[in-house]
Order: C-alpha cells, then structure tokens, then sequence
C-alpha cells in the first residue's frame, strides 16, 4: 500500500497529490492524515484512496466509531495507529467484528518524539490472535523490516527512511524480501 500525506499545514500535502498517484498505480493508496470527521473519510474515497490512517489516541471511543463505520460502509481499508497498550486495547475493543481494519504500532513517543523500537517487541502480546499487524516508525533498514516480520508483524509503515534514500525503490525491495524471508 502506498501511503499518502493529504494534511497541508505541517506536512505539505494535498488532495491532489493522492488522485495523482491514486491514478497512476495499481496498488491501495492510504489517505494518511489527522482524521476528526466522517466527512474526511468520504473525502478520501472521492480522491481515490482504498484506505485511510484513524490515530486512535485523537479519537474518542464514539468518534473512533463513526469513522470506523464510515470506511466500512464505503469499503475503505483502514490503518489504526496505536501508541502504546491502551491504545492498542482501545482499538481492539473498537475494530470487533470488522475485517477491513489492520492494527498498527507506531514506536515513537507523541511527547519526545524519539521512536523506542522496543516497544514492538513489548507490546507483540496485545494484538488479538488473527489481526493484520502493522509497525510504525523506526524501520530504516532491511534488517528492521526482518526483526518486526520476525516478531509476527505483516507489514511496516515506512516513510522517512524511504524519502531519505537515494535508491527508495531498491530500499524499499529490500525491506519487502527480509520481511518475506524472515516470515518464511
């Protein structure tokens, strides 16, 4: 999946940097911003994304709902992003019974910023038995990509690594043939 920045202010992106790349691949394209509203859901599926990033620690329990409903009704996959094993119990209440939903673990601390890459290890426990795992932040390397597939994770978030290589294609390849191995 290729995850794209919509948000303007802080990270420079747009809705048409996703219909751009929406229109020009084959693979699910995330919508990856601060998601508050319903409405920014439908938003994405009109840009022309197949999946967007909820951060369950903006949300309310009621809120995290109305999203969640809002991207099943319209078959948006989403990417639930959790900090730390509250978030991670919270989202797992939240996604019962959904299948469109994979449960990610973002390794950096909101307060520092510092990513504590041990923290997917530690909390490997709190995912449900069956979940899509997903790790978040701190994966730079291919031997990242194969310690986290080797914890059980089925994929990785990856951004800043890859925006700062100067081969993100063969990075990236990289990344997904450790994974692949360490998972076989």
């Amino acid at each position: 999946m290729i995850s794209v920045l919509t948000e303007p202010s802080r990270f420079g992106g747009s809705p048409g940097d996703i219909r751009a790349i929406s229109a020009s691949v084959n693979q699910p394209v995330m919508r990856k911003d601060f998601l508050v509203d319903p409405h920014q859901v439908y938003e994405a599926r009109a840009w022309g994304a197949s999946a967007v990033l909820l951060i369950a620690r903006l949300l309310d329990d009621g809120l995290l709902g109305q999203l969640l409903d809002a991207s099943e009704e319209i078959g948006l996959a989403v990417l639930l992003e959790a900090f730390d094993a509250e978030d991670l119990r919270r989202s797992v209440r939240a996604i019962q019974n959904r299948s469109n939903v994979l449960l990610g673990l973002n390794c950096r601390d909101l307060a520092t910023l510092k990513e504590n890459t041990s923290s997917f290890e530690e909390l490997t426990s709190e995912f449900p038995e069956g979940a899509i795992r997903i790790a978040e932040s701190g994966i730079v390397t291919a031997d990242d990509a194969a310690s986290v597939a080797r914890l059980g994770y089925d994929g990785a978030l990856v951004g800043t690594a890859l925006m700062r290589s100067h081969d993100p294609v063969s990075l990236a390849r990289s990344m997904i043939q450790a994974g692949r191995v360490a998972r076989a």
